[in-house]
């Protein structure tokens, strides 16, 4: 995307022509205003359904829950053990509205600042339906209070999970790359449009196994962008963007361990505890994304987003070794004793788990670091690897180029 050099923006974004609205801006503007309207109002009726319920009224044997969503189940549980359930959800209603009003902004400042690119305006579009209709609880209370609601609520929440499907392949400069990606996104939102409201049709293995796929190939997408593409600009826009997508992969988890491991319809304490939990890191993860597309479109330059995705990857892929081995270790020696609820067990797999944080952490810690950087922790070996490439037959005007190939590519300081 292009965006004109500005006090505010501090750079300017260089782009092409390839997506100027032309003589189109007329109608994609106004299709903008009509649906940002629409999501609005949506938005702030589902508030007063809200409101009005006082505390959830969603229960596991009436009106269909959402995994992530507080039922009057859980509500009872926190009574139950002596927790304020009003005050929590009063602070949970807080934190969601903050995330919403997050994701809003932006759109709106995205559109506010390039409102001749069509890219900027999926892109601004994207994030308001995500902001006003999808992470947010109220258009599941307007749905309740008012049934015939649901039909506008669910296709403007397929809208945005489409659009985002599209964004997915084409930022940031609105082109397939590949040109082969743009096959991809026909079928996938097909089978959004088959799964989304609920009703899927399609068979669980046909719907995962291609999901599967087409992420996949977005993933391929962009590291081909980024390799072969991208200027210079347009990777750490890329970085940034990559790195919000790291929150949307968490609210999903977060959203399929709900859904999975604590349904609605199976109401307890262990599921509230869960529940608690995982809207606290919903909203957290969510807020990753839209903050993260402000600062690729507006300011970039202002923070290391290397260290700030070493980071995240390596504590994520951490977090995520030491539950994976905690689970088998209870699972496996709990069916070896035939006792789910034997607390040795609990704490041997705590131990084991602690034992290994630090040397898992440090052996995962130099393999990001030698993806990202290279060998910059290991000069004996960038060393050894010129040296042994000196040795070969090399011009005498060639020698100075390999020498300087070897140590930026033996320290990460170009693209592989």
């Amino acid at each position: 995307m292009h965006l004109p050099q500005s006090p505010e923006a501090g750079v300017s974004l260089p782009g092409t022509n390839t997506t100027r609205l032309d003589g189109w801006f007329r109608a994609a503007h106004t299709l903008w205003i009509a649906l940002t309207i629409l999501a609005v109002v949506l938005f702030v009726a589902g508030m007063v359904a809200s409101a009005d319920e006082q505390l959830p009224t969603c229960t596991a044997a009436g009106v269909a829950c959402d995994p992530v969503e507080l039922t009057a189940e859980d509500v009872a549980v926190m009574r139950h053990l002596g927790v304020p359930a009003g005050a929590v959800v009063a602070s949970l209603t807080v934190l969601e509205r903050v995330l919403n009003m997050t994701f809003f902004a932006v759109g709106i400042l995205i559109f506010c600042r390039r409102a001749d690119d069509w890219m900027a305006i999926l892109l601004s579009l994207t994030l308001v339906l995500l902001g006003m209709v999808v992470f947010t609880s109220s258009g599941n209370a307007l749905m309740r209070s008012y049934p015939p609601m649901s039909i506008v609520v669910t296709a403007l929440g397929f809208l945005a999970v489409a659009a985002f499907v599209v964004v997915l392949f084409v930022f940031p400069d609105g082109r397939f790359v590949p040109r082969w990606t743009r096959f991809l996104v026909p079928p996938s939102v097909l089978m959004l449009l088959d799964v989304y409201p609920g009703q899927g049709r399609l068979p669980p293995l046909v719907l995962v196994s291609w999901l599967t796929f087409a992420a996949g190939s977005a993933l391929f997408a962009w590291i081909y962008r980024y390799r072969r593409v991208s200027s210079g600009v347009e990777r750490q826009q890329t970085k940034w963007v990559a790195f919000g997508l790291l929150g949307t992969v968490g609210v999903v988890c977060t959203w399929l361990t709900m859904a999975l491991a604590f349904p609605p319809d199976v109401p307890g304490v262990a599921r509230t505890v869960a529940l608690l939990i995982s809207c606290l890191f919903l909203i957290t993860s969510g807020m990753i994304f839209p903050l993260s597309v402000a600062f690729a479109i507006l300011r970039y330059r202002l923070y290391d987003i290397d260290i700030l995705i070493n980071r995240t990857v390596v504590y994520g892929m951490l977090s995520a070794c030491i539950v994976g081995l905690y689970v088998l270790v209870v699972g496996t020696l709990s069916a070896v004793v035939q006792s789910s609820g034997n607390a040795v067990i609990a704490i041997l797999a705590s131990g084991l788990a602690a034992c290994l944080v630090q040397p898992l952490r440090a052996r995962l810690q130099r393999n990001v670091n030698r993806l990202m950087y290279g060998q910059r922790d290991d000069p004996y070996t960038v060393l050894s690897q010129l040296s042994h490439q000196l040795r070969s037959t090399l011009a005498p005007t060639a020698v100075l180029p390999a020498i300087v190939d070897g140590v930026a590519r033996g320290i990460r300081s170009v693209p592989l």
